[in-house]
């Protein structure tokens, strides 16, 4: 699909419409005109971008009128957008030729807070907004990956970074196996049923492995070896402690009193198992109590529980509750996860002083038993008995210790072997990328001066970007390259047969050398790729390639592009 026309328009009291901006094919740039003609002055060009972006289903409205950096507000823009209910729409279609098109699609957002989302000026909600542009776009009927995670390398209006590092064009928190995901799929690297179960299955083992530290963190354990080290030198201990115990009572009346001995033994092991059983309860609810405390303390993230409330008042047509009844509710909830936990760690401290009370009033209770002793060796026996009794527990706890870490191995290296296989049943994806490299080495001498090529890593993030002849980035002008890899990834995917949207959206070629901007302006040109760029106008009127045609829109401190 193409970008055709974007249109502003006020909804309240009446319809109007504020501007109407065509695409065409080829370059389409967003100029500001402005006096000041180096720096810029707030007209709107960028703000455009974020339209189209708003448009593909970006959650930043807001960022139409509040500066990102500093956090202030254009509050007179902001009021506008309220008050007059501003509405964004736009038409996409699959050629711009009008004896062409086939079923065109319009987009529409209100701009507004509790604004709506609409297709063919039907009112849809945001996810379901998100997969309807997940399927229009990329035929991608899974919806794995997500639609934004898909369209970020088609928009890049937030890219901060010149170097191969636009290649991590998501949120920088987004893991290594959520990029191979998205890169498979858009260079086809492998079948999207293996690549998804390849995404769940390392998103289960980097759980797992974040479950087994954490596990190893609260028990204080620097290896799994050193559990089973303690546990086997905990058996020899008890072992022979209770050969000790055996040889100092006296032997005769010992037998005559067996029963009753191993029944007392048998309700002392009862009793230290039943104390390790609490004693773990209570140690986990204590960890999960110190864990609801930090939450509370913690400040809520509003702003993303605003966007939640915003689109709920959006979608039902009584909600009777306010956003800070809202947050109050949230609070409500973390502050009763924190007493409930306080209580389960009071409860089970409670349990497990009472179980040690009974053990030791069993004791007392059968201290009796203590005279089959050898008089000498009394003081001797009580305190082998109290060593037994800490090893037995100490035993049981660690047993319990090293059960958990093995599972969580176990389970560790069973996904690792289901991983391996699925690697293995990987298609070689040499081709794939050889055939992208074949436009992205030709672009990238044409704008950069030099031959790049994509490639595999064998490690770590999935791809790479290097030199033809080395592995290293060159002094070259490094934005230019940004360009050569998206524009190479529209003939690419032409090429295979692939739907991806036909556009390339920047906010990043402002400082492009001359040679550099020609040689854009003439390969989206040739092409007939759709690359929608703001700069400022004094930086391409003089450009060779340049022509007026290439506008598409120019803003000035008269006509800016809301006109408030």
């Amino acid at each position: 699909m193409k970008l055709n026309k974007l249109t502003l328009l006020e909804t309240s009291p009446n319809t109007k419409v504020i501007r109407t901006v065509n695409f065409h094919d080829g370059m389409n740039f967003i100029v500001d005109a402005g006096v000041n003609k180096e720096k810029g002055n707030g007209v709107g060009k960028t703000t455009f971008l974020k339209l189209i972006d708003i448009c593909l289903g970006s959650s930043g409205k807001k960022y139409l009128y509040t500066d990102y950096d500093t956090d202030e507000e254009n509050v007179k823009l902001r009021d506008y957008i309220s008050a007059s209910k501003v509405r964004v729409e736009l038409l996409l279609t699959n050629s711009l030729k009008a004896e062409s098109n086939q079923d065109p699609v319009t987009l529409g957002v209100d701009l507004f807070p509790k604004g709506h989302k609409y297709v063919n000026h039907n009112p849809m909600t945001s996810p379901d907004y998100n997969i309807y542009l997940n399927k229009l776009f990329f035929k991608n009927d899974i919806n794995k990956p997500t639609f934004r995670e898909l369209i970020g390398m088609f928009v890049r209006i937030n890219v901060k970074k010149d170097t191969s590092g636009f290649l991590h064009f998501l949120d920088e928190h987004v893991s290594t196996a959520k990029y191979r995901l998205v890169y498979s799929y858009l260079f086809e690297l492998s079948s999207p049923e293996i690549t998804n179960r390849i995404y769940d299955e390392q998103t289960e083992i980097k759980t797992l492995e974040k479950q087994l530290k954490d596990f190893k963190t609260l028990n204080n354990i620097r290896s799994q070896d050193a559990v089973k080290q303690k546990v086997s030198l905990l058996i020899s201990e008890i072992k022979d402690t209770k050969q000790k115990l055996d040889v100092m009572v006296d032997s005769k009346r010992f037998l005559e009193n067996q029963e009753k001995v191993n029944e007392v033994r048998v309700s002392y092991a009862h009793l230290n198992d039943a104390i390790d059983a609490a004693d773990y309860q209570l140690e986990t609810n204590k960890a999960i109590f110190k864990e609801a405390l930090h939450q509370q303390k913690s400040e809520l993230d509003t702003d993303s529980l605003r966007e939640l409330f915003e689109d709920a008042q959006a979608q039902l047509t009584k909600v009777t509750k306010t956003f800070n009844e809202l947050v109050n509710f949230n609070k409500e909830l973390l502050s009763n996860k924190v007493s409930f936990f306080e209580n389960q760690v009071k409860t089970w401290d409670q349990k497990k002083q009472a179980l040690e009370s009974q053990r030791e009033q069993l004791f007392k209770e059968h201290k009796n038993l203590i005279m089959l002793i050898q008089d000498d060796k009394i003081e001797e026996y009580t305190a082998l008995q109290n060593k037994l009794g800490e090893n037995q527990e100490d035993l049981g706890k660690s047993k319990q210790v090293l059960a958990t870490l093995e599972s969580l191995d176990a389970q560790q290296k069973q996904k690792s072997k289901v991983l391996e296989r699925l690697l293995q049943k990987e298609s070689d994806a040499s081709n794939q990328l050889t055939a992208f490299n074949k436009f992205f080495t030709s672009f990238s001498k044409e704008l950069n001066g030099e031959e790049y090529i994509l490639y595999q890593r064998e490690s770590g993030f999935p791809l790479d970007i290097g030199l033809k002849n080395s592995r290293g980035l060159s002094t070259g002008t490094k934005k230019a390259l940004i360009a050569a890899f998206d524009l190479a990834y529209q003939e690419f995917s032409k090429s295979i047969h692939k739907p991806v949207p036909e556009f390339v959206v920047h906010d990043v070629l402002e400082t492009l050398d001359s040679i550099a901007f020609n040689g854009i302006i003439n390969l989206a040109t040739q092409l007939q790729t759709q690359f929608v760029v703001a700069v400022l106008k004094n930086k391409v009127e003089p450009l060779d390639s340049f022509s007026p045609q290439n506008i598409t829109l120019t803003l000035t401190e008269t006509d800016t592009l809301f006109g408030v």
